[in-house]
């Protein structure tokens, strides 16, 4: 029962061949939008004590729920872009 399986059924994948793409923790996109805006918040306003935290905390936030489940920005936007009503 165990060895169902005919021989070389399976091969070796190499884990970056499977794992999306993450900067700090978090998927790719969301840092480059998350730091650029708190930058531009930081240095385009003249305000770094509202634009550093606010990414920093945001960007920690992000990185636990990534942990628990790193599908979930792509959820997310496949959730938002349905309609929200069924049309017959």
């Amino acid at each position: 029962m165990e060895n169902d399986v005919p021989e070389k059924y399976y091969a070796p994948v190499h884990q970056s061949l499977i794992q999306p793409v993450m900067i700090a923790g978090v998927p790719r996109q969301f840092a480059f939008i998350n730091w650029t805006t708190a930058l531009a918040v930081s240095f385009g306003m003249h305000m770094p004590w509202i634009g550093l935290p606010l990414g920093l905390v945001l960007h920690i936030v992000v990185a636990r729920i990534t942990k628990n489940d790193v599908d979930w920005m792509n959820i997310l936007m496949r959730y938002l872009r349905q309609p929200t009503r069924l049309e017959t």
